[in-house]
Protein backbone atom coordinates (compact mmCIF):
# COMPACT_ATOMS: atom_id res chain seq x y z
CA UNK A 1 0.00 0.00 0.00
CA UNK A 2 1.50 3.37 -1.11
CA UNK A 3 -0.21 6.71 0.08
CA UNK A 4 -3.59 7.46 1.66
CA UNK A 5 -6.95 7.47 0.90
CA UNK A 6 -10.09 8.77 1.95
CA UNK A 7 -12.98 6.20 2.59
CA UNK A 8 -16.43 6.58 3.91
CA UNK A 9 -17.77 3.89 6.09
CA UNK A 10 -21.10 3.51 5.94
CA UNK A 11 -21.83 1.78 8.93
CA UNK A 12 -20.86 4.54 11.45
CA UNK A 13 -21.35 7.08 8.42
CA UNK A 14 -17.71 8.50 9.21
CA UNK A 15 -14.87 9.58 6.86
CA UNK A 16 -11.57 7.55 7.54
CA UNK A 17 -8.27 8.53 5.99
CA UNK A 18 -5.85 5.16 6.18
CA UNK A 19 -3.22 3.85 4.45
CA UNK A 20 1.06 3.96 4.37
CA UNK A 21 2.12 6.29 6.86
CA UNK A 22 5.75 5.59 7.14
CA UNK A 23 8.03 3.28 5.68
CA UNK A 24 10.04 1.43 8.05
CA UNK A 25 13.84 1.28 7.65
CA UNK A 26 13.74 3.19 5.11
CA UNK A 27 15.26 7.16 4.68
CA UNK A 28 12.53 9.62 4.40
CA UNK A 29 13.16 13.05 2.09
CA UNK A 30 15.27 14.48 4.68
CA UNK A 31 17.37 11.33 5.61
CA UNK A 32 15.40 10.29 8.31
CA UNK A 33 15.27 6.59 8.74
CA UNK A 34 12.72 4.94 11.43
CA UNK A 35 14.10 1.96 13.15
CA UNK A 36 12.17 -1.68 13.09
CA UNK A 37 13.26 -1.73 16.40
CA UNK A 38 11.63 1.48 17.30
CA UNK A 39 8.36 0.92 15.52
CA UNK A 40 8.05 -2.50 17.17
CA UNK A 41 8.64 -1.00 20.16
CA UNK A 42 6.18 1.93 19.77
CA UNK A 43 3.58 -0.89 18.72
CA UNK A 44 3.51 -3.39 21.85
CA UNK A 45 4.29 0.15 24.04
CA UNK A 46 1.19 -0.06 26.73
CA UNK A 47 0.77 3.35 26.92
CA UNK A 48 0.18 3.77 22.81
CA UNK A 49 -1.90 1.11 23.21
CA UNK A 50 -4.52 2.58 25.68
CA UNK A 51 -3.93 6.00 23.98
CA UNK A 52 -5.47 4.52 20.88
CA UNK A 53 -7.83 2.32 22.73
CA UNK A 54 -9.15 5.60 23.94
CA UNK A 55 -9.02 7.40 20.64
CA UNK A 56 -6.96 10.09 22.56
CA UNK A 57 -4.04 10.34 20.01
CA UNK A 58 -5.48 13.92 18.30
CA UNK A 59 -4.82 14.84 14.58
CA UNK A 60 -4.24 18.57 13.92
CA UNK A 61 -3.77 19.97 10.41
CA UNK A 62 -0.18 21.10 10.19
CA UNK A 63 2.05 20.29 13.31
CA UNK A 64 1.10 22.05 16.64
CA UNK A 65 3.61 24.58 18.18
CA UNK A 66 4.02 22.11 21.56
CA UNK A 67 3.98 18.60 21.73
CA UNK A 68 1.32 16.81 23.74
CA UNK A 69 -1.31 14.16 24.04
CA UNK A 70 -4.46 16.11 24.59
CA UNK A 71 -7.01 18.19 23.00
CA UNK A 72 -7.13 22.00 21.77
CA UNK A 73 -10.49 22.10 20.26
CA UNK A 74 -8.52 22.43 16.72
CA UNK A 75 -8.66 18.23 15.85
CA UNK A 76 -9.34 17.60 12.13
CA UNK A 77 -9.27 13.61 13.22
CA UNK A 78 -8.72 10.87 15.75
CA UNK A 79 -5.57 8.05 15.52
CA UNK A 80 -8.15 5.29 15.70
CA UNK A 81 -5.65 2.22 13.91
CA UNK A 82 -1.76 1.88 14.28
CA UNK A 83 0.16 -1.17 13.26
CA UNK A 84 3.31 -2.42 11.28
CA UNK A 85 2.18 -4.56 7.78
CA UNK A 86 5.37 -5.66 6.58
CA UNK A 87 7.68 -2.72 6.65
CA UNK A 88 4.79 -0.60 6.54
CA UNK A 89 3.34 1.54 9.34
CA UNK A 90 -0.01 1.27 8.32
CA UNK A 91 -2.44 3.80 9.96
CA UNK A 92 -5.82 5.22 10.04
CA UNK A 93 -7.55 8.88 11.36
CA UNK A 94 -11.26 8.97 11.55
CA UNK A 95 -12.14 12.70 10.65
CA UNK A 96 -13.89 14.63 13.13
CA UNK A 97 -17.16 16.74 12.19
CA UNK A 98 -15.14 19.91 12.64
CA UNK A 99 -14.29 22.50 10.72
CA UNK A 100 -10.92 21.11 10.05
CA UNK A 101 -12.27 17.61 9.76
CA UNK A 102 -14.40 19.03 7.07
CA UNK A 103 -11.65 21.03 5.37
CA UNK A 104 -9.56 17.53 5.38
CA UNK A 105 -12.50 15.41 3.83
CA UNK A 106 -12.98 18.45 1.27
CA UNK A 107 -9.04 18.40 0.04
CA UNK A 108 -9.24 14.81 -0.45
CA UNK A 109 -12.63 14.71 -2.14
CA UNK A 110 -10.97 17.57 -4.70
CA UNK A 111 -7.62 15.40 -5.78
CA UNK A 112 -5.67 17.39 -2.87
CA UNK A 113 -2.37 14.66 -2.05
CA UNK A 114 -2.35 15.36 1.48
CA UNK A 115 0.90 13.79 3.63
CA UNK A 116 0.44 12.57 7.12
CA UNK A 117 3.47 13.62 9.58
CA UNK A 118 4.66 11.85 12.93
CA UNK A 119 5.09 13.99 16.34
CA UNK A 120 7.34 12.25 18.28
CA UNK A 121 10.64 12.91 20.36
CA UNK A 122 13.28 10.42 20.00
CA UNK A 123 17.08 9.49 19.15
CA UNK A 124 18.85 8.96 16.27
CA UNK A 125 21.95 6.98 16.11
CA UNK A 126 24.35 10.23 14.59
CA UNK A 127 22.31 12.47 17.15
CA UNK A 128 21.22 14.60 14.24
CA UNK A 129 19.85 13.63 10.49
CA UNK A 130 21.20 11.77 8.62
CA UNK A 131 20.35 9.11 11.04
CA UNK A 132 18.40 5.98 12.06
CA UNK A 133 16.31 6.07 15.11
CA UNK A 134 17.24 3.87 18.14
CA UNK A 135 15.08 2.84 21.31
CA UNK A 136 11.66 4.32 22.42
CA UNK A 137 10.46 7.29 21.16
CA UNK A 138 7.37 9.64 22.79
CA UNK A 139 5.03 9.54 20.48
CA UNK A 140 2.16 12.13 20.20
CA UNK A 141 0.39 11.36 17.32
CA UNK A 142 0.02 11.88 13.33
CA UNK A 143 -0.97 15.28 11.79
CA UNK A 144 -2.02 16.39 8.39
CA UNK A 145 0.63 18.21 6.19
CA UNK A 146 1.50 19.88 2.87
CA UNK A 147 4.88 18.76 2.89
CA UNK A 148 6.00 15.80 4.56
CA UNK A 149 9.29 14.42 4.93
CA UNK A 150 7.88 11.05 3.43
CA UNK A 151 6.71 11.65 -0.19
CA UNK A 152 3.93 9.57 0.95
CA UNK A 153 3.00 10.39 4.31
CA UNK A 154 6.13 10.72 6.72
CA UNK A 155 8.09 12.81 10.24
CA UNK A 156 9.55 16.38 9.98
CA UNK A 157 12.65 17.38 9.84
CA UNK A 158 14.49 16.58 13.42
CA UNK A 159 15.31 19.66 15.46
CA UNK A 160 17.48 20.07 18.54
CA UNK A 161 15.75 19.70 21.74
CA UNK A 162 15.87 21.53 24.92
CA UNK A 163 13.63 20.17 27.18
CA UNK A 164 14.99 19.04 30.75
CA UNK A 165 13.56 15.41 30.18
CA UNK A 166 15.27 15.37 26.95
CA UNK A 167 19.07 14.68 26.93
CA UNK A 168 21.54 16.28 24.43
CA UNK A 169 21.56 13.47 22.26
CA UNK A 170 17.86 12.82 21.76
CA UNK A 171 15.82 15.24 19.37
CA UNK A 172 12.18 16.19 18.78
CA UNK A 173 10.91 15.21 15.58
CA UNK A 174 8.98 18.27 14.83
CA UNK A 175 9.74 22.11 14.75
CA UNK A 176 8.18 22.80 17.66
CA UNK A 177 11.28 22.36 19.90
CA UNK A 178 13.09 26.00 18.36
CA UNK A 179 10.19 27.93 19.13
CA UNK A 180 9.40 26.27 22.56
CA UNK A 181 13.26 27.38 23.46
CA UNK A 182 13.10 30.61 21.56
CA UNK A 183 9.63 31.11 24.53
CA UNK A 184 11.80 29.74 27.11
CA UNK A 185 14.96 31.51 26.42
CA UNK A 186 12.68 35.05 26.50
CA UNK A 187 10.87 33.89 29.63
CA UNK A 188 13.94 33.71 31.67
CA UNK A 189 16.40 35.31 30.01
CA UNK A 190 19.82 34.30 28.41
CA UNK A 191 22.07 34.02 31.58
CA UNK A 192 19.28 32.14 33.70
CA UNK A 193 18.46 30.07 30.73
CA UNK A 194 21.91 29.18 30.01
CA UNK A 195 23.02 28.31 33.23
CA UNK A 196 20.75 25.60 33.65
CA UNK A 197 21.41 23.48 30.10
Amino acid sequence: MKGTELIHDSKTDKFIVQGNFLDIDKANQDGLTFSRTTMEWLVNDERFQDCLARRVFPAYIEHPQENIVGFKGTEAGVLIKGEIVGNEFVGAIELLDTDEGKFIRDLYEHGVQIGVSIRADGCTDTGTIPGKTTGAIQFYGFDFVAEPAFKYAVPQRLVASRRQFITNSKLRLSDGADYLAQKRRKALGDLLYNKYL
